[in-house]
């Protein structure tokens, strides 16, 4: 039986709802969506090109907890910066996490 990783489907559960939100604007974002790997932590990052800032979402390793790093991009990893700069929601706050994210896209 094959079986994804806790992680990435905390992650992508982020995402989804990020993107099927009423208050999301496609039109005000350019970037790239893509999978990261950092140790033990699995996610997904969102890479705005036009301003090289980054959105590293994942299941934080130490706890069931939301992690969401907001840094500079780094292919297939975590940049330091990012790693420094990190916010925690609840396992079940995705309303939190999305929220969040909306904030910091200009978008709430």
């Amino acid at each position: 039986m094959l079986k994804k990783i806790t992680s990435l489907i905390v992650s992508e559960a982020v995402i989804n709802k990020l993107l099927n939100s009423e208050q999301f604007d496609h039109s005000k974002v350019d970037g790239l969506i893509e999978c990261y790997q950092n140790g033990r932590e699995h996610g997904h990052v969102i890479w705005l090109t036009t301003k090289n800032v980054a959105y590293y979402i994942c299941q934080a390793r130490r706890s069931d907890d939301i992690c969401i790093y907001k840094g500079s991009y780094a292919m297939q990893s975590i940049s330091e910066d990012a790693y420094r700069h990190s916010n925690s929601f609840k396992y079940n706050d995705l309303d939190g996490a999305v929220d969040w994210l909306l904030t910091e896209l200009g978008m709430k």
